[in-house]
């Protein structure tokens, strides 16, 4: 196989990463127009799209820096158009907008904050909480489309799902912030610490 056959057989996951934010501002003006029919199918699309490059990934040995940068990223950009769309439209509730999107504000903060104190970049896995809130938020998104699109009464599974998401978006917040301030204090603790090595090696020189 030539190098440049291989490079492009690479950049096939990081091509329907970028495929699916093109498809962020689709989904959301379906959602928009009211052709939630075609919304669903989008967003069965793009999550189709999220299992595939991740799984060519895997079986074409092309994991990138690139693409694990962009794959998250396409997720929560599709989900965060979803989410702020179907509450505009008065689908889902105003006030779990409200909470979800204090969540990930609080998120970029604190990664915000920790990058700078670091002066470098930093890396942050995504915890068990953190996950089950994606999933959760997908659920409703997707019932909530669904059944809309399809004429089904799935009131009961919605009036299920939006507690689930209001109170894993606050656990795992909770979670986040925790882990920010810990790993802050970790920080600050091994500043301190090389400064007064630092400060020792330079008394012993200063003798």
């Amino acid at each position: 196989m030539t190098s440049l056959r291989r490079r492009c057989i690479r950049q096939v996951p990081n091509t329907l990463t970028v495929g699916r934010f093109v498809l962020v501002p689709v989904a959301a003006g379906f959602i928009w127009t009211g052709d939630l029919r075609a919304a669903f199918w989008v967003f069965v699309a793009a999550g189709i799209t999220d299992a595939l490059d991740g799984w060519l990934a895997r079986v074409l040995d092309a994991r990138t820096a690139l693409g694990a940068t962009l794959d998250p990223l396409a997720d929560k950009a599709l989900l965060v158009a979803t989410f702020f769309t179907l509450a505009l439209t008065g689908a889902i509730p105003l006030w779990l907008l409200g909470l979800v999107a204090l969540r990930d504000a609080l998120i970029l903060a604190g990664f915000a904050w920790l990058r700078l104190r670091a002066g470098r970049p930093i890396r942050v896995t995504p915890n068990i909480l953190g996950k089950a809130n994606t999933l959760a938020q997908i659920l409703l998104c997707a019932v909530v489309i669904g059944a809309s699109a399809f004429t089904l009464d799935l009131s009961a599974v919605i009036a299920v799902l939006t507690p689930v998401v209001a109170a894993t978006t606050i656990i795992s917040g909770i979670a986040y912030l925790r882990m920010w301030l810990r790993r802050g204090w970790d920080g600050q603790q091994a500043h301190d610490r090389i400064e007064r090595n630092r400060r020792n090696n330079q008394q012993r020189d200063d003798r």
